[in-house]
């Protein structure tokens, strides 16, 4: 079971945990707390704000501080709620940190690779979020090392990451580690720049527009475990 590799570094939203499902009840639980009435077309517009927003973190352009008040300013905006962006922000975040709902198959997969294989977290996501919910976790105690991007000042996909990842887990060959994420622009280029394999997790099919070269696709995350 996959034999050319010895460590495998999953990304954590959207890939291991179902984040579409969480930021719905979460955003469930801010709307009936704020006391507002909740928009069924809310997730969708939040996601595709807080997308655009959190790939411009990736190259650089923003920051995280600003991301957080910024897709809560554009979102209530949208819904003419007349609410302060970043008091939303906080009451939001210590709603979602709190839900934690698995991707189909992930604990199977965490539990059948750590019985052979070293397994580490790499997230772009927010520390205080992230930490909260690994705390919570079944699959958790199957990871060696969790490297989250706000604690190392750097984000994937840039190089300097996956190097502080080498470091910390010793590392010695690259070409050993395997990357399993969904994001494009963050896991897989990130595993292109550290001269890592990779395997895009695309469980709706979308198709590759932006030329990142993946070495395997997989659409169920149990699929990495007949990788060959």
């Amino acid at each position: 079971m996959l034999e050319q590799f010895d460590v495998l570094l999953f990304d954590a939203d959207r890939t291991l945990f179902d984040t579409a499902a969480m930021e719905t009840e979460a955003l469930q639980k801010l709307m009936e707390t704020l006391g507002y009435s909740f928009p069924e077309t809310m997730p969708q517009q939040y996601y595709e704000i807080n997308e655009g927003l959190w790939r411009r973190i990736e190259t650089g352009e923003l920051t995280r501080d600003f991301v957080r008040v910024e897709r809560f300013r554009q979102l209530l905006e949208k819904y003419g709620i007349h609410e302060d962006p970043e008091q939303t922000n906080a009451t939001y975040l210590s709603i979602f940190e709190r839900c934690n709902r698995l991707i189909d198959g992930a604990e199977l997969v965490c539990k059948t690779l750590q019985k052979e294989k070293q397994l580490a977290i790499i997230t772009n996501g927010s520390a205080s979020v992230q930490r909260t919910r690994f705390a919570l976790a079944s699959i958790t105690p199957c990871f060696s090392h969790v490297f989250v991007s706000e604690e190392l000042g750097i984000s994937k996909p840039q190089k300097e990451f996956f190097q502080i990842v080498q470091r910390e887990m010793n590392i010695t060959d690259p070409k050993r580690v395997l990357i399993v994420g969904d994001s494009l622009t963050s896991d897989i280029r990130g595993g292109n720049n550290a001269g890592m394999p990779t395997c895009w997790f695309n469980p709706h099919g979308e198709k590759n527009t932006l030329g990142v070269h993946c070495d395997y696709e997989i659409r169920r995350l149990t699929d990495v475990l007949s990788l060959s």
